[in-house]
């Protein structure tokens, strides 16, 4: 039973917008335009308009949404029917990442997934890297979200999703801040010499955190290691300590806003973190497995 194009309505009608239900679904934005453009045109009836918030339904198109729902459940009963008569185990599939950055990948993923895979169990557990990449050597998991200063280990596989530049953050009013307000998106920031922030108060990444072990190298180069107050497995947590003035800290650069009384740096060299998707070297990743991953590469992780 295809219900593809009824799981593109029920994309478009949830998401608002045709990028984002190809994203969604792991397919081209041309895909879902075109079908929508033929559907329209053989009804004679507008499904969809674009408004100020996005896509929305016409009258038209809940109808037409209401249908594709109905007809997807269908499929799911049913496939799920033939896989008890034929008593097959339901396959899961297990993916392991932090409470932050991987579950909330996680959770953009599931539907999607389910859409294609309603028989198979989706399920996540909570782990720091070193954690996960224990959980997918010894088949805990089957695949991890992981964010590591290099590729990943070598007895792994490793496949990188995207990459993003660690900085220095100081309050505004410590030594050497500045004004930041004016900064645009990707400009270019000083660089300092970290050497000269010995005396000041420091927010770390908890031991678990995938930076943790790079930035003690690090410091250990520039002959001290930071005046540690506070650490925490959450670079939210970090910032926001940043922020309201208790510290410097060493923080993803997509944390930082203008708007806030901080002054950003970049290292130098530039401190960088790749995020990346885990599965165990040399084993042969089952359809679902391997839908999984291609889920999360279409995604980006762009949270992890």
């Amino acid at each position: 039973m295809d219900v593809t194009q009824q799981q593109y309505m029920i994309a478009l009608a949830e998401t608002g917008s045709v990028t984002a239900a190809a994203r969604q679904l792991g397919v081209s934005q041309p895909a879902i335009s075109n079908w929508l453009k033929n559907l329209e045109s053989q009804l004679g009836l507008k499904l969809m308009i674009r408004s100020k918030k996005g896509m929305v339904l016409t009258p038209a198109g809940s109808t037409y949404l209401e249908g594709a729902r109905r007809m997807v459940e269908v499929k799911n009963c049913t496939d799920r029917a033939i896989a008890r008569i034929l008593g097959r185990a339901e396959e899961s599939v297990i993916m392991a990442g932090t409470p932050n950055g991987g579950a909330n990948t996680f959770s953009r993923l599931f539907r999607a997934f389910k859409t294609r895979y309603p028989q198979v169990t989706l399920r996540f557990v909570e782990a720091y890297n070193s954690e996960a990449f224990e959980l997918v050597r010894t088949g805990g998991a089957d695949l991890a979200l992981c964010s590591c200063l290099d590729q990943g280990p070598e007895d792994l596989t490793c496949r990188s999703l995207r990459s993003r530049e660690l900085i220095l953050v100081l309050p505004r009013d410590f030594p050497m801040g500045y004004d930041a307000s004016g900064l645009k998106q990707g400009a270019e920031l000083p660089t300092i010499d970290l050497s000269l922030l010995g005396d000041l108060p420091f927010v770390m990444p908890s031991p678990e955190m995938s930076y943790y072990e790079g930035l003690t190298q690090i410091f250990r180069k520039v002959g001290f290691y930071p005046n540690t107050i506070f650490q925490s497995a959450s670079t939210r947590m970090i910032y926001n300590m940043i922020r309201e003035g208790n510290a410097a800290g060493i923080v993803p650069r997509s944390s930082f806003s203008p708007l806030d009384r901080v002054s950003p740096f970049s290292l130098e060299p530039k401190l960088i973190s790749y995020a990346v998707i885990v599965t165990k070297k040399g084993r042969e990743l089952s359809l679902a497995v391997s839908e999984a991953v291609e889920c999360l590469m279409a995604d980006g992780g762009d949270r992890i």
